[in-house]
């Protein structure tokens, strides 16, 4: 991802899936999955209730319960994507 616009498309992505499975699967917490941004490739982010096959991921913050698909996106936009390192270098 090379701009912040793009993270946030990514988001909105990223909360319309969690919310899906959030429904079906209530009470189960999910955290913010990233990848880091290096000079051989760009980060990324997932929101997932297990880690991703890739060890490469981190885990950041988990999605606070109770929130609405408004809030989480809010709280990604304002609290925890402009602090995760998944920005180009390019």
């Amino acid at each position: 991802m090379r701009t912040f616009e793009e993270v946030l498309v990514r988001a909105s992505l990223e909360v319309e899936d969690w919310f899906r499975r959030a429904c079906q699967n209530p009470g189960i917490e999910y955290s913010v999955f990233y990848l880091p941004s290096t000079t051989e490739h760009d980060g990324g982010f997932s929101l997932l209730h297990t880690a991703p096959a890739n060890p490469e991921y981190l885990k950041g913050p988990s999605i606070p319960m109770g929130y609405s698909k408004r809030e989480v996106l809010y709280w990604l936009e304002k609290q925890v994507l402009p602090k995760l390192p998944i920005l180009s270098w390019r």
